[in-house]
């Protein structure tokens, strides 16, 4: 089998899942920590807490797999920027207000640029054909 490089688009998709997980897992046991010292409603912040880590988990599962060239992997990535897109552009016609415009335009911007990075190019089509 012929090792085809990885394209950088699809490192930097990778790496951005990685920082995402980790933040995600900081938030959670940080969640966890105050919920333990009393914070808001214990039972609700565990629950949160519990989500954030098992998010942060799979975008970790994900990045992996993206490094290592795998089609599902790249799949349910494109499929969660895909819902990303559909939530901000939401969020946009409910509160267009003026301030919050460009927040909504970087929210729409970057799970574009993410599913550009995973299909473009014949580098990567060759990378995930693999």
């Amino acid at each position: 089998m012929t090792r085809t490089n990885r394209p950088v688009g699809v490192t930097i998709v990778a790496v951005l899942l990685i920082v995402t997980g980790i933040l995600g897992l900081i938030a959670g046991i940080l969640a966890i920590v105050a919920a333990l010292a009393g914070a808001g409603a214990p039972g609700h912040l565990v629950i949160l807490a519990i989500l954030a880590i098992l998010a942060a988990v799979l975008n970790l599962v994900f990045a992996a797999g993206i490094l290592r060239g795998n089609r599902v992997a790249r799949l349910i990535v494109t499929i969660v920027q895909v819902i990303s897109v559909l939530g901000a552009v939401a969020s946009l016609a409910t509160s267009p207000a003026a301030e919050s415009v460009w927040g909504h335009i970087l929210n729409i911007a970057a799970p574009v640029v993410i599913i550009l990075l995973l299909w473009a190019g014949e580098k990567t089509k060759a990378f995930f054909a693999r």
